[in-house]
């Protein structure tokens, strides 16, 4: 259970932690070596720790209390030792941050000057493929208009996925026992299915995309105009 409640706040830190990594000015070559160590790191916190809590969490009562123990050790381990790493990208991410702060003055201006120099693909993939992303984008940036147009074209093309699909059902007679579907190999659905999932996250990539050009196209303005 430990796992499970430790994966927010860990999986936070690492957003604040990729924003630090893409704002950092670095010889190219040791960036690409922080990028690296990130990676394996976010994977291990953002998905291979919720992944290994929820299997402990609702096996672990199959184990004997020897191995309910040892389960207990290895969990506090990942805990401490995640915790460890987390704590420092935190105090990292928040000397960069105050520094920027100070640099730009204020917090509105370094609100609009982040977006101005945001990588806009880099930001629109982490929107349309992780959680939350849209929301620490919002509060960072001061701004909803990537996280608008992201819901509203998820949502669209959700509605138009669905329609699609009971359409084809529909005009394949899928409910009927010997409609044409039922001769259809059932690898080429899944297929279908895949093509489908892959075109909304193309397009969830596109829109937050647009939306972060907006924000910064604005941002740009704002501060022309501050100048």
């Amino acid at each position: 259970m430990g796992l499970i409640l430790f994966w927010i706040p860990s999986y936070l830190i690492s957003l604040i932690h990729v924003d630090w990594l893409a704002r950092r000015e670095v010889e190219r070559t040791q960036k690409a070596t922080e990028w690296v160590v990130f990676a394996v790191t976010f994977c291990g916190r953002a998905f291979c720790l919720p992944f290994a809590a929820g299997i402990l969490f609702f096996q672990g009562w199959r184990l004997d209390p020897i191995l309910q123990f040892g389960v207990f050790l290895l969990g506090a381990g990942v805990i401490a030792e995640t915790s460890k790493s987390s704590f420092n990208d935190l105090e990292q991410n928040r000397q960069f941050a105050s520094a920027h702060r100070s640099e730009t003055g204020g917090s509105r201006t370094s609100a609009m000057t982040l977006r101005v120099q945001d990588r806009v693909w880099l930001w629109a993939v982490l929107h349309a493929t992780l959680p939350l992303v849209s929301f620490y984008y919002a509060f960072t940036r001061r701004t909803i208009t990537p996280f608008l147009w992201d819901i509203i074209i998820r949502v669209i093309v959700v509605v138009l996925s669905n329609g699609l699909v009971y359409l084809l059902v529909g005009l394949l007679g899928g409910w009927l026992p010997d409609s044409a579907l039922s001769a259809v190999n059932p690898w080429l659905i899944v297929a279908f299915g895949f093509v489908l999932l892959l075109l909304n996250w193309l397009l969830a990539v596109l829109a937050a995309r647009h939306g972060i050009m907006k924000a910064k196209s604005y941002a740009r303005l704002k501060l022309g105009m501050q100048s």
